[in-house]
């Protein structure tokens, strides 16, 4: 989500600043990292960033092996300096490198920035400028495991964030005998909000009215949804014991999987798979 205690420390600014601009003085000199860049750097460098403060408030250091070779691509949500809170947010993508302490960020369309960086302890990545004057810092997410990071890699969205409680999810199979477990559900969850776009007001059905030039626009509304999906900023949950869903459905009878989306729009969004697997699961959304 988007850092409102920074935007309104920003406010502050506003007299010395353009209304709306990108975050300034971030360049670490005229190191040239992609002539130097090394792969032991990269490797300890590469991962997912977020809880950011100051310029950046998510960070993906990604490397992807392409016809062999390792490719390096970034993604980062970069906070726009403006005069009323809360500041937009601009989505860049590009390519990164790495070398000793530096990083360059070489976003598409856009000059390259270059980083003086401090990993602390493997988790906490710090960002200055050639002054030493702390542009950002970022806290590294440790990848996660087992049958749920399998899911959400199998349908294209690591990077969502979780609140799924496994004890939770114990107690709703002790409580309610399933023959559909939690894994298996969550699977048929996704898919649904993937893929089923029968209420107006699904992911799909939103979707379909973006801007042509918003950063998530794909060829296709499907490949869209897992766009805004596969972000930081959107929450996949459960609902708890004893509660129901908006249309009234139980978690006596169903598992229920939410998302919420709010660089999409104010709707929530439930996703209902039947415990028993009789009912096909389905999904819809209301503001």
């Amino acid at each position: 989500m988007r850092n409102h205690t920074l935007a309104l420390a920003l406010v502050a600014l506003a007299a010395t600043v353009p209304a709306c601009a990108a975050a300034s003085d971030d360049s670490a000199g005229e190191v040239d990292v992609e002539a130097i860049a090394d792969e032991l750097t990269s490797a300890q460098i590469a991962g997912e960033y977020q809880q950011g403060r100051g310029m950046f408030t998510n960070l993906s250091l990604k490397r992807e092996r392409e016809n062999g070779r390792l490719r390096n691509t970034f993604e980062a949500d970069e906070v726009v300096v403006c005069v009323r809170a809360p500041c937009p947010v601009i989505h860049l993508t590009g390519k990164w490198y790495a070398a000793r302490d530096f990083l360059q960020l070489s976003p598409e369309g856009q000059p390259r920035r270059v980083f003086k960086t401090k990993l602390t302890s493997g988790k906490y990545l710090s960002l200055s400028n050639a002054s030493g004057v702390e542009m950002a810092k970022l806290t590294k997410v440790q990848p996660r495991t087992g049958g749920v990071d399998a899911i959400l890699a199998a349908h294209g969205v690591p990077r969502i964030s979780l609140d799924l409680p496994a004890d939770e999810a114990t107690r709703q199979a002790a409580a309610h005998p399933s023959t559909v477990g939690f894994e298996a559900a969550l699977d048929k969850a996704l898919t649904s909000f993937l893929q089923d776009g029968d209420d107006p007001e699904s992911p799909l059905g939103l979707v379909s009215d973006i801007d042509d030039d918003d950063p998530c626009k794909k060829a296709t509304d499907r490949e869209t949804v897992k766009c805004f999906l596969n972000d930081p900023r959107t929450e996949l949950g459960m609902l708890k014991m004893g509660e129901s869903a908006e249309h009234g459905e139980s978690v006596g009878d169903y598992w229920i999987f939410t998302v919420y989306i709010d660089h999409l729009s104010d709707h929530g969004h439930w996703a209902i798979v039947d415990r028993k697997g009789a009912e096909a699961t389905y999904n819809y959304g209301f503001n």
